[in-house]
């Protein structure tokens, strides 16, 4: 980065963290160099012990790598195309609509759910869930309000307290509790006298408790670390807000999947812990 941007303070940087690809060389490559090994993935079929090998590839292309897969079953006669009683064409998902996707219309709003959503959580749930999004309306007008120890420390926030004297607080032996409410500007911002009462897990993110409880009871969310870094990636914009919204995220989920207070207090140290490897001052 320092070519490009110069000299960056350490204090500057929110999240460290890098990747590893792993790269499919072809059988023939006895050069050893990875500059020309295509970044596509590879389907092997073995047909004498009836096995396919799919190696390499990229999680945005995971429906072309199953597809390719497919196909290589059919083609090798591994599997007879009328035991997966697909007909015609080899592979059909590129043409099936992910859940989110039936009946979304990118114009066209719930007047209900818009008059009383702030525009930012609006514009978050639409472009995350799709016609999905007025499920999420309704937990977020169900779900339980948050402890109330958490909202004292939302209440500080809030009113100024800065992301490091919170860390400071944290560092003194208690774990991560920070919430921001629906706060003025963004109820003005939706437009309506009755608001829903968002809460957010962190100020400066449109990620909402309704949020963390879909994920746990629609996509399998079952720990902490799960939701923080791989649901909404916070872990990986601002290791610091991470952290202050860690509590909030193991307090709905330990109310969807009845945690015992040792294991919501387990959760807690392994996302600390966890969160160590994006810390830049580590």
């Amino acid at each position: 980065m320092k070519p490009y941007l110069g000299e960056i303070p350490r204090n500057d940087v929110r999240s460290v963290w890098s990747g590893i690809r792993p790269l499919a060389a072809p059988p023939s490559d006895s050069k050893g160099g990875t500059q020309n090994i295509i970044r596509e993935h590879s389907v092997q079929v073995d047909s004498q012990r009836r096995m396919v090998s799919i190696t390499g590839g990229k999680w945005t292309t995971y429906r072309k790598i199953a597809e390719d897969a497919v196909n290589a079953l059919f083609d090798s006669k591994l599997v007879d195309r009328s035991v997966m009683k697909v007909q015609g064409k080899q592979s059909p998902t590129d043409e099936m609509q992910l859940l989110g996707a039936v009946g979304y219309e990118a114009n066209r709003v719930s007047l209900s759910v818009e008059s009383s959503t702030p525009k930012d959580v609006l514009a978050h749930w639409r472009s995350s869930y799709g016609e999905r999004y007025t499920k999420l309306h309704e937990i977020a007008q169900s779900i339980a309000s948050v402890p109330s120890a958490v909202q004292m420390q939302a209440a500080a926030i809030v009113s100024g307290s800065s992301s490091s004297s919170s860390l400071a607080a944290k560092q003194s032996g208690n774990f991560p509790d920070t919430i921001a409410a629906a706060n003025s500007d963004k109820l003005q911002a939706a437009g309506t006298s009755k608001p829903l009462a968002v809460q957010f897990i962190h100020r400066d993110f449109p990620v909402t408790t309704a949020d963390v409880a879909y994920a746990a009871r629609y996509e399998h969310c079952m720990t902490v670390e799960d939701f923080i870094a791989r649901r909404c990636r916070i872990a990986f914009i601002d290791v610091v807000a991470a952290r202050e919204a860690s509590a909030v995220v193991a307090d709905v989920l330990a109310r969807e999947h009845k945690w015992s207070a040792k294991e919501k207090a387990q959760q807690l140290s392994n996302v600390n812990e966890y969160l160590k490897r994006f810390d830049a001052k580590a």
